[in-house]
């Protein structure tokens, strides 16, 4: 039994290796359009007017997303990530941030359940740089740039878009009563992890479809609308951000770690 005594340090001397090496080799990018000392132009987004079928939204300075009996305005999304992180990688988290800057039609104990999907590949879109314009550009029943790419059934996504697992934000009025949704000016955060996994792991990128799941209070109509990458708030402080921690796979870790113990240990 004496060897199981051996390994127990030793299992203690590599668990902190490794977690030293984690903390040091992580990193962290933070995506947000044409914003702070590093610009980033891979953003694209636009709501879909579930009441105007055919209209382009993709200029708007603001993005709804509406409960209506369970099927109407929503807002697609996506963040480019090529170049964004080296290979060999592991996602540790990936948060989606959009800034709730007004609730619509919201009654005092009314609030709206919006949960973040990943688009299933074969949907991309083009976005356009519409306000209720008429043509060409994504709405509620094309996704494509010249109206010719239906999304599934006309639906705005809400037939195209696949459960990751990823997170859901529940929004309310300001001194609105339920105690687990946020208020107007505040960032609404998602917790997209699972999907930007994928994505790295280079299952096809066509964005988020962020959808009303959920409702509670008195009426049937409501919406919240963000902060677009086209808002200019702040300076633009407040357009769309995509933040994702990162470290290398564990393999890389490991030789990593050894290589920084045998180089402190020669020196």
């Amino acid at each position: 039994m004496k060897h199981v005594g051996l390994l127990f340090p030793f299992g203690l001397c590599f668990a902190a290796l490794f977690s030293f090496t984690v903390n040091c080799y992580a990193s962290e990018i933070v995506l947000q359009q044409n914003w702070g000392g590093n610009p980033y132009y891979g953003c694209t987004d636009a709501w879909l007017d579930a009441g105007n079928k055919h209209h382009n939204n993709g200029g708007d300075d603001n993005l709804h997303v509406e409960w209506y009996n369970g099927l109407s305005d929503d807002t697609v999304i996506k963040f480019d990530l090529t170049g964004q992180i080296p290979a060999n990688q592991h996602i540790t988290s990936a948060t989606l941030s959009l800034y709730y800057n007004t609730a619509v039609d919201f009654s005092t104990n009314e609030a709206v359940s919006i949960t973040a999907y990943r688009l299933a590949p074969g949907n991309s879109w083009y976005e356009n740089t519409g306000v209720n314009l008429n043509g060409q550009g994504v709405n509620w029943d094309y996704h494509d740039q010249y109206q010719t790419s239906p999304w599934t059934n006309e639906n705005g996504g809400w037939n195209d878009k696949v459960d990751d697992g990823d997170g859901t934000v529940k929004i309310k009025k300001t001194g609105g009563t339920p105690q687990d949704a946020i208020e107007p000016m505040n960032w609404a955060n998602w917790n997209v992890t699972n999907t930007v996994s994928l994505w790295y792991g280079d299952t096809e990128n066509d964005g988020f479809l962020l959808v009303a799941t959920n409702h509670e209070g008195d009426t049937d109509l409501a919406y919240g609308e963000f902060d677009s990458k086209e808002s200019e708030r702040y300076n633009w402080y407040y357009r769309p951000i995509l933040t994702i921690d990162y470290v290398p796979e564990p393999a890389t870790l490991l030789l990593l770690g050894l290589g920084a113990t045998l180089l402190r240990k020669r020196s």
